[in-house]
């Protein structure tokens, strides 16, 4: 490019990440970085995305990883010196600088973009729910559903009563999202519940895709068990009993469209 040229582009991107724009950059660059580590990315063409919150990323044509990053709240100075545009993205805490020298601009994007929807994983509690009844073996036995929404007395509703194979009642608990110490307490309630109901033990199991800090300890401590939840495979079981279109339909409540 003409140095006039960018002169330009780098003051359209300055005006872009002042007024809190996409700067998305097809363009010829080498990539500094120092900071936990130190590397050096030598020229060629890239995609650089600047993000409002002032996230950094940098593309290579191939992939989907990004090779070099900077996290939101990097701030960004953007100046021309011996014939490129410098892009300097710092973070203060830890202090991570990464430099990128622009030679020649494919083409720039800048402008403002809509995104007001709620991001779902593959789904809500009640999809998960949902597939576990329809195929109780994805928790990894050869579980048998008895009831959904079990009452368990003053204490609430199970979201599912199983039986195993050697006919002992199992009380699941459902989480979307990491399973918390307090999710633990909750399953605890029914199980101890259920156990006195009956007379003899049952089974505790807390499903979800992941356990959150401290309930592994707790959970064990009390002789419950964790089943990690895969939520593609809740997708896949919806699809192929026909409950694709009502799980779909959960994750557009966020849209403004």
């Amino acid at each position: 490019m003409k140095r006039e040229d960018l002169r330009e582009a780098a003051e359209r991107i300055r005006d872009a990440y002042r007024a809190g724009e996409l700067v998305v950059a097809l363009c010829d660059c080498e990539v500094y970085y120092s900071g936990r580590s130190f590397s050096r990315l030598g020229r060629g063409e890239r995609v650089i995305i600047l993000k409002p919150d002032g996230a950094l990323i940098v593309h290579r044509p191939w992939g989907y990883s990004p090779v070099n990053y900077q996290p939101q709240s990097s701030t960004l100075t953007v100046t021309v010196e011996e014939g490129r545009i410098h892009l300097r993205s710092t973070r203060a805490k830890p202090l991570e600088v990464m430099d990128i020298y622009v030679y020649n601009l494919l083409a720039l994007f800048t402008g403002k973009l809509r995104d007001e929807a709620e991001f779902e994983m593959w789904g809500s509690e009640e999809d998960i729910k949902h597939a576990i009844a329809l195929e109780p073996s994805i928790l990894g036995e050869r579980f048998k559903l008895v009831d959904e929404e079990h009452k368990m007395g003053d204490r609430g509703y199970a979201d599912l009563l199983l039986v195993d194979p050697n006919g002992t009642y199992v009380v699941v608990e459902i989480k979307k999202g990491a399973a918390t110490r307090e999710a633990v307490k909750q399953l605890k309630r029914y199980v101890d519940y259920y156990t006195a109901a009956l007379g003899h033990p049952v089974r505790g199991i807390l499903a979800a895709p992941a356990l959150a800090k401290g309930a592994r300890p707790l959970l064990e401590s009390l002789g419950l068990e964790y089943r990690r939840v895969d939520l593609r495979m809740v997708a896949r079981i919806l699809k192929s009993r026909g409950g694709l279109l009502r799980f779909l339909g959960s994750s557009d409540r966020g849209s403004s469209r």
